[in-house]
């Protein structure tokens, strides 16, 4: 057996702290599963409503407040008490201002079903979290045990974190993006990752120009 695998668990404060991670993703999950999701909301309905070709001028504002009150009328035909139903009741205008690409992305998640894709991007977000924590551990050469000691109050308490959740944004995916990049970035020894992730960069930039700083910031790097 690997000696190196076997050290990973002779580590009683390693083992404390996963233990405490897996509990603080557990608690993370309960909190975004008692909540509506109102940004998220507003991609679903956009990107579902493009799939059925229901609005094809999704970015007019004529189209954004019918669709507002279409969806309306579908989330609470339905259980009033639904989390759809009360982000519906929130949000009377599909208000979309993101690129056509993002939409894409949150179609790819989609199954039609708002209780389901909402569950499916919260198990999203938190993976991409959890894994953009460890990642850029690992980048700055932190061991796995002060990455769990990182990562548990970011789960815990980071009030940025329970922000995304509770609106379900896309900041969280954008984060393990970022992170993905620049781990394919570090392992420039190979030109693949390095075209992968110079295609990840652009495709995060095409997702939500917010990030327009971070491959200026890489090519800043590789000079």
């Amino acid at each position: 057996m690997n000696t190196n695998y076997v050290n990973h668990f002779n580590d009683p404060t390693r083992i404390i702290l996963a233990l405490l991670v897996a509990f603080g993703l557990i608690g993370a999950w309960n909190y975004a599963r008692s909540t509506p999701g109102i940004d998220y909301y507003v991609s679903w309905a956009a990107a579902d409503a493009t799939r059925h070709q229901i609005g094809h001028k999704i970015y007019e504002k004529e189209t954004q407040f019918r669709l507002g009150m279409e969806y309306r009328r579908k989330a609470q035909s339905g259980d009033p008490k639904s989390r759809q139903a009360t982000a519906a009741g929130v949000i009377s205008i599909i208000g979309m201002t993101a690129t056509p690409f993002l939409y894409s992305v949150i179609n790819l998640f989609s199954t039609g079903d708002y209780e389901t894709d909402l569950s499916i991007w919260h198990a999203i977000s938190l993976v991409s979290f959890t894994a953009a924590i460890l990642l850029f551990g690992r980048l700055l050469g932190f061991s796995l045990t002060a990455n769990l000691a990182i990562l548990l109050p970011c789960l815990v308490w980071m009030a940025a974190f329970h922000s995304d959740l509770r609106v379900a944004n896309v900041n969280s995916f954008q984060l393990g993006l970022i992170g993905l990049a620049f781990w394919l970035q570090s392992r420039d020894s190979n030109r693949g990752f390095l075209l992968a992730a110079g295609a990840l960069l652009a495709m995060i930039v095409l997702f939500k120009p917010n990030l327009a700083p971070v491959p200026v910031l890489s090519i800043g790097a590789w000079l």
